[in-house]
């Protein structure tokens, strides 16, 4: 995977997360414009939310993957609760998924997932399929 950019890493967890969705009856819609701070709308069936899809292919000495929560058009600016609902971040050595909502990591320029850490905060969101549903609640 060295051999590709950010924009065709970025590009494969999308086409990723697509597939993924489907497989699980998801339907998908994506913005022509890429001005939009969501990536795609998921269409659960009862509603219809805003999906930031984050993906990072390396690792650092510990095994955790560093992504980015800042939009890089304009300068480094953070998200609002207006641009998404839930970040979808994948980790292409793992082939996992973390699906988590805004307001948990609203503020930060970033988090730090490592899947081999059994002590994550963030380790109930990963591969939970379900948020879809239950954000709904």
């Amino acid at each position: 995977m060295d051999i590709l950019n950010n924009d065709q890493i970025g590009k494969i967890a999308e086409m990723q997360f697509e597939i993924d969705c489907a497989k699980r009856g998801y339907c998908t819609s994506w913005p022509r414009v890429d001005r939009a701070g969501y990536d795609c709308i998921l269409d659960t069936g009862d509603s219809l939310l805003k999906v930031q899809i984050k993906s990072s292919n390396r690792t650092n000495k510990s095994g955790q993957y560093k992504l980015s929560l800042t939009k890089s058009r304009g300068g480094l600016k953070l998200y609002n609760k207006d641009h998404f609902d839930i970040a979808a971040m994948y980790l292409h050595g793992d082939n996992s998924w973390y699906f988590i909502p805004f307001d948990i990591i609203a503020g930060l320029k970033g988090v730090g997932l490592n899947p081999g850490y059994s002590g994550s905060k963030y380790n109930k969101y990963k591969e939970n399929w379900d948020i879809f549903k239950d954000h709904l609640r």
